[in-house]
């Protein structure tokens, strides 16, 4: 299945380093791509968080666009993510686009590291992805598996008990499933129609908010 790349970032910042001083630094080192201090300042007040742009100028014949970076988890204040990547010349991007781009970008901050000598890692997931990377806890996919195999997976009641089974086994485990990408994946890799594939992935959500809401009951 085809999707957008997520790109994840950790980085050891030094004393007085910031996300910020780290991106000029990544664009004085990395031909093609320049920083954005007054987008990066406007986009850390809007986000509350570390966050910045960082701008793909003139990097392979790709289109010009701002990468977004933030912190989303104050628990991990060295961990960021790739939360969009911004057109400067059109009104979009084409997944295409946005891939390249993003695949460029993943691919010049590993040699910034690598040639700065940081402590860092940059991952990512996409463009191309299988159930294990949508559904990484083992254990779950198991249960979601075994669900998929059962005769009329969304109409007889032992059948849905088996999605319910799933449900639990991700709120249990703690698992970090994209129901997005779940849903496409039934639809685009499983050849599932759309309606029954949304009805599955508002069950799970459903299951999941009455779980917690019991949880704190």
């Amino acid at each position: 299945m085809d999707v957008h790349v997520k790109i994840r970032l950790r980085l050891k910042l030094k004393k007085l380093e910031t996300l910020h001083t780290i991106l000029q630094s990544f664009a004085k080192h990395s031909p093609g791509w320049k920083c954005a201090p007054k987008q990066s300042a406007d986009y850390q007040k809007m986000h509350g968080a570390p966050a910045g742009f960082v701008v793909c100028d003139s990097v392979q014949r790709l289109a010009r666009a701002a990468v977004a970076i933030a912190n989303v988890n104050e628990k991990h204040p060295h961990s960021f993510e790739v939360t969009n990547i911004v057109p400067q010349e059109c009104s979009s991007l084409t997944m295409s686009e946005y891939n390249g781009i993003g695949t460029a970008f993943a691919k010049s901050f590993k040699l910034f590291l690598k040639s700065t000598r940081r402590d860092g890692v940059v991952n990512m997931v996409g463009p191309k992805i299988s159930l294990d990377k949508i559904i990484t806890a083992p254990k779950c996919r198991r249960f979601f598996e075994n669900w998929l195999q059962t005769p009329t997976p969304t109409s007889h009641p032992s059948d849905v008990h088996a999605l319910d089974n799933f449900i639990c086994a991700i709120f249990r485990h703690g698992a970090d499933v994209d129901l997005n990408r779940l849903g496409r994946h039934l639809v685009d890799d499983r050849k599932w129609k759309a309606d029954s594939a949304a009805w599955a992935m508002e069950r799970i959500q459903t299951g999941l908010d009455v779980l917690r809401a019991n949880q704190g009951f």
